[in-house]
Parts: C-alpha cells; sequence; structure tokens
C-alpha cells in the first residue's frame, strides 16, 4: 500500500544509516591510528630517555647498550606493527561487513520494489479483468435495449409480410389474374426490402455501440496505466507493454465476440432471406402459371362468346334478308289489294297475301330453329372449355391422375347425353 516515493525515503534511511556506520568506522580508523601515533611517540620519548640514561650508566659499554637498546626498539616495532595490523584487519573486516550489509540492503530493497510492482501490476490487471466482466460490458444495456428494438421491429415487419402472404388465399378467379399476382409479389418484396433494410440499420448500429463500447474499455485502461505511472510502478514503454500484453487481449477477445455475434445474426438473416426469395419466387411462379390457365381460359370462352355471337349476326343477317324480302312481297300484295274493284281480284290477292304471311312465319320458324341449333352448341362449347381447364390446373396442382382423366371423360359423355336429350326435347 505503500507509494513509491514512501518506499525510497525507507531505502535512504537505510542508506544514511548504514552511510553513519562507515563514517563512524572511518572515525575509529583515525582514532586507533592517533591513539598508536600518540603511543609511538611515548615510545621513542621512553626509548630516548631510557638510552641516555643507559649511556650516562654505563658509558664504558655503549655498543652493548646500543646493541640492547636496537633489540627494544625491534621489538617494539613489530609490536606496533602488529596493532597496525590488527587494526587494519578489524577495520578491513567492519567495513566489508559494511559493504555487505549495504549491498543486502540494496538487493532486498531491490527486490521489494520488484514485488511491490508485481503486486501493484496483478492488481490493476485483476481490477481491468474484473471491469471487463461487469453486467455493464458482458451485458451492456445500449446493446440489449437495441436488440430488443430490433426484435420488436422485425417481428413487427415479419408479422405484416405474414399476412400480406396469406392474402395469396384470396387470389381467386374471376379476379384472378397475372397483373394482381405481380402486384402481390411486389407488395410481398417490398416488405422484405423494407425487413432487409431495418436489420442493415440496426446491425450498424450494433457495430457503433460495440465499437462505443470498446473505446470505453480502451480508455478505462489509459486511464489505470496513468494511475501506476504516477504511482512510479512502471513507466511509459513499461505500460505500454502491460496494456499490449495483458489489458489488450481482454478487450481483444470481448470485440471478437461481439463482432462475432453480428456476424451470427447477419449470417442467420441472410440465409432466411435467400431461403424465403426463392420459396416467394417458387409461389409467384406457380400462382402466376395458375393465373396464366385462369387467363388462357378466359381468353378461350371470350374467343367463344365471338364466334357464338357472330354465328347469332350470320343468323339473324340471313332471316333479315328473307323476311325483308318476303315483306316486301307482302306489301306489294297488300298495295294491289288497296287497288283492287272487284271482289275476284280482292280474293286473288287476298290468297297471296296469307300465303306471304305463312311463308313470314315458316321463315320465323327456320330463324328459331337455327337460333336453337346455333345456341345448342355453346354449352359444349363452355364444358370442353371447363374440362380443358380442370385439367391444366389438376395438373399444375399436381393431382392430375388416370383415374380422374377417366372419370371426367365420363362426366363429358355425360354432359352430351344430357345435352341431347334437352333438344330431342326442344324439337
Amino acid at each position: 500500500t505503500f507509494p513509491v516515493k514512501k518506499l525510497q525515503v525507507l531505502c535512504d534511511d537505510v542508506l544514511t544509516l548504514l552511510l553513519n556506520r562507515s563514517n563512524k568506522i572511518s572515525d575509529l580508523r583515525e582514532q586507533l591510528n592517533e591513539t598508536e601515533k600518540q603511543r609511538k611517540e611515548q615510545i621513542s620519548e621512553l626509548f630516548k630517555h631510557y638510552s641516555a640514561l643507559f649511556h650516562e650508566i654505563a658509558y664504558l659499554n655503549a655498543d652493548a647498550i646500543n646493541l640492547l637498546m636496537d633489540l627494544e626498539v625491534h621489538t617494539s616495532n613489530q609490536l606496533l606493527l602488529t596493532n597496525y595490523k590488527h587494526y587494519a584487519n578489524i577495520i578491513s573486516q567492519i567495513q566489508l561487513e559494511n559493504v555487505v550489509r549495504l549491498r543486502q540492503s540494496r538487493v532486498r530493497w531491490e527486490e521489494r520494489l520488484a514485488t511491490w510492482r508485481d503486486l501493484h501490476t496483478r492488481q490493476t490487471t485483476d481490477k481491468f479483468t474484473a471491469f471487463m466482466n461487469t453486467p455493464a460490458i458482458t451485458d451492456c444495456p445500449d446493446i440489449k435495449a437495441i436488440s430488443e428494438q430490433m426484435k420488436c421491429e422485425l417481428n413487427g415487419l415479419v408479422d405484416r409480410r405474414f399476412n400480406k402472404l396469406q392474402t395469396v388465399r384470396e387470389l381467386k378467379p374471376p379476379s384472378f389474374t397475372c397483373k394482381t399476382v405481380l402486384r402481390w409479389y411486389e407488395e410481398v418484396c417490398e416488405l422484405s426490402l423494407t425487413l432487409e433494410n431495418t436489420h442493415r440499420r440496426y446491425i450498424a448500429k450494433l457495430a457503433a455501440v460495440g465499437d462505443k463500447v470498446l473505446l470505453d474499455c480502451e480508455t478505462v485502461a489509459d486511464r489505470m496505466l496513468e494511475t501506476l505511472q504516477e504511482e512510479g510502478v512502471c513507466d511509459d514503454s513499461e505500460a505500454q507493454e502491460l496494456k499490449s500484453s495483458d489489458l489488450m487481449p481482454l478487450i481483444e477477445k470481448w470485440g471478437a465476440r461481439h463482432k462475432e455475434k453480428i456476424l451470427r445474426l447477419e449470417e442467420e438473416f441472410s440465409d432466411e432471406a435467400a431461403l424465403f426469395k426463392a420459396n416467394l419466387h417458387l409461389l409467384y411462379d406457380f400462382q402466376n402459371s395458375a393465373a396464366n390457365i385462369w387467363t388462357e381460359y378466359c381468353s378461350r370462352v371470350t374467343s367463344k362468346n365471338i364466334e357464338l355471337s357472330a354465328l347469332i349476326k350470320k343468323c339473324r343477317r340471313k332471316h333479315d334478308e328473307i323476311n325483308q324480302q318476303l315483306e316486301s312481297s307482302l306489301d306489294m300484295e297488300m298495295d294491289k289489294m288497296r287497288q283492287d274493284t272487284n271482289d275476284i281480284e280482292l280474293k286473288k290477292h287476298l290468297g297471296k297475301a296469307t300465303e306471304a304471311l305463312e311463308e313470314i312465319a315458316a321463315a320465323y320458324t327456320n330463324f328459331k330453329k337455327d337460333m336453337a341449333d346455333v345456341i345448342k352448341t355453346y354449352p359444349d362449347m363452355i364444358t370442353s372449355e371447363l374440362l380443358n381447364y380442370s385439367v391444366k390446373i389438376r395438373k399444375h396442382l399436381g393431382c392430375y391422375t388416370e383415374e380422374v382423366e377417366e372419370n371426367m371423360e365420363d362426366e363429358e359423355e355425360g354432359g352430351e347425353g344430357e345435352v341431347a336429350e334437352g333438344s330431342d326435347g326442344a324439337s
């Protein structure tokens, strides 16, 4: 929990203590040197005093005295040198222990500093890992809200498209034409396009929110690294290395998972859209073919009606021409009757007028018979077209079999028999 400055102060305090110890060792060495110097001077004065005293007592044996004094001086010098050696050994031993202690303290401080840095680094990494595992990141409210909105709106469009698909049941004759099928197909395609555009818009929103979350996570990571730098845990290069090795993989992992979800949504929607488009095209082809069959039936029936109308007009025109001639003859006879002056001529022209009226009545009877013969062909024509339409639509629906064909032939023969009986009754 200590900041690096306080740790540096503790290290400086330890170094100060060791430096003070080193200074005291130096002072001790100087004191020992000074003590030995004083002892040396005292011994020198002592030897000078006793040398003079011995020379006064035994002046006749000066050489022996000088030899004795030299031996004593040599012994004293050896003792002094031995003391210097011991002092030097003690001082060097103490200094060595002090240097070793200083080195151990420095190494221990560096180890503790490295441990402290590792601890703070791990705490920062654990803190960022916990941040990445919070519901605000793993289950982002913005992404969840957009997903719910997308689901709601897409479901609404799917329901509208489904309802529009159901209207294909209402496409029945006689309003069942290729134009109505094409209009229905275009409306369904328009709804599908709206559905695709809506899905694409929400996918773009999800991607934008994902980028924003990644940017926020990177900002949090930079803020944590700045805190480490301010506390002296690491420098800029170490912070960037920590970010690239420990923090960015967590962010990239979340981004890859979010991108994978978006790609899975796009693939699922694309597959469903392709399948729906293919099935819709098949349904359109099926309905359009059925509409073409009905249109063909209507055109053939219309052609038959036109043909029947032409026959009726031809029959009426022929009757009008004959009737016009007969009426002209009748008018001529009537004019002659008005001009007759005796009964004989009047009876004569009256008989001719009566014959003309009978011929006119016979012409109308023939016209009626001819018209009946023409009209009696119409049910056969309509029945034939209906049977043809029934065969084609059954084949189109895939329910046409040989048994159905035999039953239809029997029904056709039965219908022709009924028409023949009706014709005999009418005659």
